[in-house]
């Protein structure tokens, strides 16, 4: 959809400046802004927001299924470095770990 900037700000009902302003980053864009942006350009909201493909020699363009298992992948060891981190530097009576294990009883002092 080759739309020039004075185009799509008229479909958007915007100046040609702020649709500049935008493409440039030097302007916040709001929710209603994002939709009006998506029907300019009959796609979906979802679809403005998902990561740009930078295509590489010989590689083909990953499908939004592909993406979105990246980036689950991605958040489950983002997730996992944290909780390691969290185990690894916590003293273990803040977990509620108190060196026993689930089975265990507490031990009694006397």
């Amino acid at each position: 959809m080759g739309l020039s900037q004075e185009q799509l700000a008229q479909a958007m009902g915007l100046s040609t400046q702020s649709v500049k302003d935008i493409e440039g980053c030097r302007m916040w864009v709001s929710h209603k802004t994002i939709v009006k942006l998506a029907r300019a350009l009959e796609v979906e909201v979802y679809q403005l927001l998902l990561p740009v493909h930078d295509s590489r020699a010989g590689e083909a363009p990953r499908s939004p299924l592909e993406i979105l298992l990246t980036l689950q992948q991605d958040i489950k060891n983002e997730i996992d470095r944290q909780f390691y981190h969290l185990l690894t530097t916590c003293p273990r009576g803040i977990l509620g770990l108190n060196g026993r294990t689930k089975n265990e009883e507490p031990r009694s002092e006397g």
